[in-house]
């Protein structure tokens, strides 16, 4: 009987064979997984003030975790769910997500006890293969359009004990419709990263503490707390930001990298924004749009643009926006609409390009401007003082070396200017000064004297041209009277004879016409 024989090599190569199969298989499943987002669905069946701690008001009857996406999906369950009393507060949430499916209704959640315990809701993280409701698989928070999603900080009962969100990896808060957050969000100090996406509102009320930074690259950002942004940089690629707080809002000095245009929506009221003294950092020609009237927008860091002269424009919106810094781009200033409060201390509040006031714009302030060798324009309004407001006198300092017309008031601008004890001044440095026949608006304030001459330009190099028109004062006692002496251009006012006092002249020169006339003839 013959013996067979197994060739060794032959049975690895088979193993070997297999084995590769497998793995592949393996890593195809995991892929297809992981860019699936095979998060699965829990969803939330309780009633609309029920314990989000409680597994049996969940569909899979436990309650989500980290390889599971909460889900929030009819209106039925819509109103404040709470973390539960005792030991279940002290059995913090992780979730793969948090989401609203429902087109209607605001679903929150809050810590309702009254002890001081905190409770907490952990956002991602190990395990996570990624969202399967949204759509997007990094998105950690979703609220579909005309629906809302609150995570409540402040405790809603007796107790001390606050909810906090902990981010256990970086990833999207997709506002389609509106998300609030309240909450204090963290992050371990792992510097986990923000994305807002979505067309709706993402509101941030908490003195938040994540590092990574914010990146708003659509929608609406209520920045509602002066630590709402975390510690990181903000980068804004499109979108609006807002404070609907009620209060003014100034930010924790983040760095800023500006790289889409966006509108700020200051509102009205007190809601000013002030978005800190951080480095801004212009990666393009940057459009900046600036709705609200009685709220400003304010930008106190250096905006720079890393030597590649990009340009700033405040366009369209009758907003203010004040610039607070030495800023050094170098691309240009246009003042589209609204206006343009310079309040730097040093250097130059519009970098170094040129200066263009378009006709609906307005350029203020007490700060400083020296732009190099461009020139400074205004088609606009001119208004020095802190607010482009009658009876908010002050000196506005320009400066360029761009020779005859380096600052030049074209034929439909304006000249707003309080005179008094207390009055406005155009400090120029050696500037060229050209006046093309435009408006000189006065404001006669407490002090002023007719009998006094006025500065409007100091330190014009040079002067041409005249107003066309000026408004503001009693134009039918006193005419107004310019002159350029030295480096300076005032403005004084002469008397203007009554009318009768005219008429009795002309009829007294008349009469001794009249009577040297019969005397020459009498001596013939």
């Amino acid at each position: 009987m013959s013996k067979v024989r197994t060739d060794p090599f032959r049975v690895s190569r088979f193993l070997l064979k297999r084995l590769l199969h497998l793995c592949l298989a393996t890593i195809a499943l995991l892929g297809s997984a992981g860019a699936l987002g095979q998060n699965a669905q829990n969803t939330y069946s309780g009633s609309g003030t029920g314990n989000v701690t409680t597994g049996s008001n969940w569909s899979l009857g436990h309650v989500p975790t980290i390889t599971e996406d909460a889900v929030f999906s009819t209106t039925s369950n819509s109103g404040i769910k709470n973390f539960g009393g005792g030991a279940t507060v002290g059995s913090p949430l992780t979730v793969g997500s948090l989401n609203v499916t429902a087109t209607s209704g605001t679903y929150s959640i809050r810590n309702n006890t009254s002890s001081a315990t905190n409770a907490s809701i952990t956002l991602g993280g190990v395990g996570n293969l990624g969202n399967s409701v949204s759509g997007t698989s990094s998105d950690l928070l979703y609220a579909a359009t005309g629906s809302t999603l609150a995570l409540i900080g402040p405790n809603g009962s007796t107790g001390s004990g606050v909810l906090n969100i902990i981010l256990g990896q970086s990833g999207n808060f997709n506002a389609a419709g509106t998300i609030n957050v309240s909450s204090v969000i963290s992050d371990g100090g792992a510097n986990y990263q923000i994305t807002q996406t979505g067309a709706g509102t993402l509101n941030l009320s908490g003195a938040n503490t994540y590092g990574g930074g914010l990146t708003l690259s659509t929608g609406t950002l209520g920045i509602n707390n002066n630590s709402a942004l975390g510690t990181g940089t903000f980068t804004i690629s499109g979108g609006t930001i807002t404070n609907t707080s009620g209060a003014a809002v100034t930010v924790a000095n983040n760095a800023q990298t500006w790289a889409g245009n966006f509108t700020a929506g200051v509102g009205s009221g007190t809601s000013d924004l002030n978005l800190g003294n951080g480095t801004v950092n212009l990666s393009g020609n940057r459009t900046i749009n600036v709705s609200g009237l009685s709220s400003t927008f304010t930008v106190g860091g250096v905006i720079g643009d890393a030597g590649n002269g990009y340009s700033l424009t405040k366009a369209t919106g009758t907003g203010t926006m004040v610039v607070a810094g030495a800023n050094t781009y170098s691309g240009g200033t246009t003042v589209s609409a609204g206006t343009l409060i310079v309040a730097n201390t040093t250097g130059s509040g519009t970098g170094t390009g040129a200066v263009i006031v378009n006709g609906s714009g307005t350029l203020s302030g007490t700060g400083f401007i020296n732009s190099g060798a461009n020139a400074i324009t205004i088609n606009g309004t001119l208004s020095p003082g802190a607010a482009a407001a009658a009876s908010n006198p002050g000196t506005i300092n320009l400066a360029s070396s761009a020779g005859v017309g380096a600052l030049t008031l074209a034929s439909t601008s304006t000249l707003m200017f309080d005179l008094g004890t207390t009055k406005d001044l155009v400090a120029l440095t050696s500037t060229g000064l050209t006046l093309g026949g435009g408006t000189l608006a006065l404001n006669l304030g407490a002090g002023f004297s007719y009998a006094n001459t006025y500065t409007l330009f100091s330190g014009a190099s040079s002067q041409t041209g005249s107003f066309g028109t000026v408004t503001g004062y009693d134009t039918s006692n006193y005419a107004a009277m310019f002159n350029y002496t030295g480096t300076d251009y005032n403005i004084s006012f002469t008397p203007v004879p009554e009318p009768s006092t005219w008429a009795a002249g002309i009829l007294t020169l008349f009469a001794l016409g009249y009577t040297q006339r019969r005397r020459f003839k009498a001596r013939r």
